[in-house]
């Protein structure tokens, strides 16, 4: 997302890819990613809701990650040590 907080996620990514990390960006502004993403998934810009928009391609692909890998992402690892129901 490009806004006061983007060259922070910028850097970030030049980071994480600097380690060999393959990095996907979600974005509304995919200019501001060119050199820093092997992959870029595009959204529109929707104001206050763009945020929004982002965090619904980032779960599809952190299930189909957690179902290749053959973890249940309904049992999470760990889920006991951070969360407490009553």
């Amino acid at each position: 997302l490009d806004d006061e907080h983007g060259h922070l996620m910028k850097t970030a990514a030049e980071e994480v890819r600097a380690r060999g990390a393959y990095t996907i960006v979600i974005t509304d502004n995919p200019a501001m990613c060119e050199g820093i993403a092997d992959s870029i998934i595009p959204i529109p810009n929707n104001g206050p809701m763009t945020a929004l928009l982002a965090s619904i391609p980032l779960q599809l692909i952190a299930y189909e990650l957690a179902v290749k890998r053959g973890i249940n992402p309904d049992v999470p690892r760990n889920l006991a040590k951070a969360v407490t129901v009553d």
